[in-house]
């Protein structure tokens, strides 16, 4: 059975991505308070913000952003590589999705840069 724009399965990963990201941003500033006003943290927080703004507007009208589970990372940069991984199960039919990996990958390539 072919997937279709209706299903569960096409819909899922888009949410878990949009949910992921808010959570990153989350802690994204909550690092970025810790480390000062000149923290580069707080353009990365943002960035992910914007990239679940992004993927939240991509979801149906009746579809909402899943609510993140105690248990996720409080890593921003595990969170991130999550988000990279969940990418990879997005249709490339759905338009933005390109787009949307794209800029989850740069997050990824940022966060690590800012680990070192």
């Amino acid at each position: 059975m072919a997937k279709t724009l209706t299903t569960d399965v096409f819909w899922q990963p888009l949410g878990q991505i949009a949910c992921l990201l808010q959570l990153a941003a989350d802690h994204l500033w909550e690092a970025a308070d810790t480390a000062g006003i000149d923290s580069p943290l707080h353009s990365l927080g943002l960035g992910s913000f914007l990239a679940a703004s992004q993927a939240t507007e991509m979801l149906p009208l009746d579809r909402e952003v899943p609510e993140h589970s105690p248990g996720e990372s409080n890593d921003a940069l595990r969170v991130l590589e999550a988000v990279e991984q969940l990418t990879r199960q997005l249709d490339p039919r759905l338009a933005g999705a390109s787009d949307l990996s794209i800029t989850v990958a740069e997050l990824v390539r940022e966060a690590r840069a800012s680990a070192a």
